[in-house]
């Protein structure tokens, strides 16, 4: 709870900081936005009027944001789409100079204009929040808001809340509007189910076939790092998927990877919500542990057992997090 508490007071400082801002907003912003608006609106609506309105809207969210100064999260590799670091060159951006994971936060600094907003940006960013618990179940989503936070205009937001909801992570409701669903046991049961199966093909071949020295060092070095991180869940989480991810990617499946990552958003959100008080960190590393030997042996059988134990856990802890969270958690198995 007080791991929730945390996230949640996050949150009410981001909104009060805007509230702040937009109070503090200058007259002669605001003076400027009728202007662009004005000259908009002051075509017919054909396709060229409708760019300038496009146009004149975004600007305004650019200049605001600037102002209210919102955060941004950077268009990291977490949800596995094109357009941002993948494979080595995101280990090794991750790993730093000496091949020791580094924290990939969300407040990484990266402004807009280096990463512009698309869909798939923020379809990414807000699925790291609501995973995370940036984003609560239950938490009303904006697109208004969302568009100022993006400093882009409602089309891209819309966008990527349809793929939200397409994953499950949202729930559109006529004449409401768009909720953070509440994490579903039984679609968390289905993604583990996916998972499981995918990884235990990935890991017999890992096995079988052997990994490149590169990959056994980012893996060993994502167990130190994991040491270093096992009380917070949002890095401990990150390291996670880099372990896991880096035997596709030296068998070369990165497609499989990023299938997994495409279904096992529920899965995660249980899994972060489980760390470190539900799910004991050291038995999750140790059992990291014990798949890497099994790979370095050339044993798949044992690989597979490894994967398949390790994958279990969720499963330990899902429940009794349903009963304690039932606003968070719909026990629908």
């Amino acid at each position: 709870m007080a791991m929730m508490a945390r996230h949640a007071f996050g949150a009410d400082l981001v909104k009060v900081g805007a509230t702040a801002s937009l109070n503090n907003f200058s007259q002669r912003t605001m003076a400027k936005a009728k202007d662009r608006l004005h000259d908009a609106t002051g075509f017919h609506a054909d396709h060229r009027g409708m760019m300038r309105i496009e146009e004149a809207v975004q600007a305004i969210a650019m200049e605001t944001r600037r102002l209210i100064d919102l955060p941004v999260y950077p268009n990291d590799s977490w949800v596995g789409y094109p357009g941002s670091q993948s494979g080595s060159d995101e280990r090794k951006a991750r790993m730093g100079s000496q091949t020791r994971p580094k924290r990939a936060l969300s407040q990484a600094g990266v402004t807009a204009a280096a990463h512009p907003p698309n869909p798939r940006s923020i379809h990414s960013i807000l699925r790291q929040d609501i995973v995370t618990l940036r984003l609560m179940p239950g938490e009303k989503l904006s697109e208004n808001e969302l568009a100022l936070r993006f400093g882009t205009s409602r089309a891209p937001v819309r966008e990527a809340l349809i793929r939200l909801a397409e994953d499950g992570l949202i729930d559109v409701l006529p004449q409401r509007g768009s909720f953070v669903s509440r994490i579903s046991l039984k679609a968390m049961e289905r993604a583990r189910f996916v998972r499981e199966a995918l990884e235990v093909a990935i890991v017999r071949r890992a096995a079988e076939q052997g990994i490149p020295q590169d990959v056994r060092e980012d893996a060993e070095a994502c167990l130190e790092a994991q040491e270093e991180a096992r009380e917070d869940p949002e890095q401990f989480t990150q390291l996670d998927d880099l372990f896991h991810r880096g035997f596709a990617e030296g068998t070369g499946l990165e497609g499989v990877w990023a299938v997994i990552e495409r279904e096992k958003a529920q899965f995660d959100r249980i899994r972060f919500l489980s760390l470190p008080a539900g799910t004991p960190v050291d038995e999750l590393i140790e059992q990291h542990r014990a798949i890497l030997a099994a790979v370095l042996s050339g044993q798949p059988l044992a690989a597979e057992k490894a994967i398949r134990k390790h994958m279990s856990e969720v499963l330990k802890v899902a429940r009794n997090l349903a009963s304690r969270h039932p606003d968070l958690i719909m026990a629908d198995l």
